[in-house]
């Protein structure tokens, strides 16, 4: 009788037929005739080489399906007597594309998550610490030491405002600093900022710098601005991507109006 699945021209002795079935099952899948005296095993091996593609001795193969799920996220081959190990291998690869001793996974799970932000390789043992670490290096890309992160976080909020690196032992007064930088993209001293956060909403209105003392006159600018895009063929698609703009915008006219009235009505009195 030859065999069905295979179609290997050998007969095959009918007192080993049921394996043989067995057998053919598994030359679908590897393409590789397995004595049919371990065809039970075999079934094993060939869902590993079905990930792997590569052929493993059936005696391992209970473990063997184990390294299969490595192979497939890291593809690098695994000894099969360290896959259950070897499975928080491959998590870490998966994120940092290097290969780690399996013995300190548990650590390196969080390694690799600090490699995600920073792209850089942090020894394992000061994890804890390398995660503050990495959030500041998200926002600055500079590698700063893990011992100051509490102080590190406030300097990063500064950086990503306007990309220049300040102290952190002036971060109180540079978040001020920052938030007129990123209105006119031009470094003020930190001591002005109350006059200058007045001249920022001026300069992201009409893109023009103005000295802070002539905030009123900006204020012309800014109205200018709105019958700007009161002329646009289409007002409100501007409007719906600059809110925020155009409300500065409008509040700071609505609050220069009401001054107005205010000294106005003084004077009346």
């Amino acid at each position: 009788m030859s065999c069905k699945e295979c179609y290997e021209r050998e007969r095959i002795s009918c007192d080993s037929c049921n394996r043989c079935q067995e057998h053919c099952r598994c030359c679908i899948k590897c393409n590789e005739r397995v004595e049919c005296n371990r065809c039970y095993t075999c079934e094993e091996h060939c869902r590993c080489c079905e990930e792997c593609y590569e052929r493993i001795s059936c005696d391992s193969c209970d473990r063997c399906q184990e390294h299969c799920q490595c192979c497939k996220e890291c593809n690098e081959q695994i000894r099969c007597n360290r896959c259950d190990t070897c499975q928080e291998h491959c998590q870490c690869c998966k994120e940092c594309y290097e290969r780690i001793s399996c013995d300190s996974c548990d650590r390196c799970q969080e390694h690799c998550r600090c490699c995600k932000e920073c792209d850089e390789r942090i020894s394992c043992d000061s994890c804890e610490r390398c995660k503050g670490h990495c959030q500041c290096c998200k926002e600055c890309y500079e590698r700063i030491s893990c011992d100051s992160c509490d102080r590190c976080q406030e300097h990063c909020r500064c950086c990503k405002e306007c990309d220049e690196r300040i102290s952190c032992d002036s971060c109180e007064r540079c978040k001020g600093h920052c938030q007129c930088c990123k209105e006119c993209d031009e470094r003020i001293s930190c001591d002005s900022c109350e006059r200058c956060k007045g001249h920022c909403q001026c300069c992201k209105e009409c893109y023009e710098r103005i000295s802070c003392d002539s905030c009123d006159r900006c204020q012309e600018h800014c109205r200018l601005k709105l019958l700007q895009v009161r002329k646009l063929k289409s007002p409100f698609s501007y409007i719906k991507h600059n809110l925020h703009d155009y409300i500065n915008c409008v509040v700071k006219l609505v609050e220069s109006d009401l001054f107005y009235l205010a000294q106005h009505t003084k004077k009346l009195e």
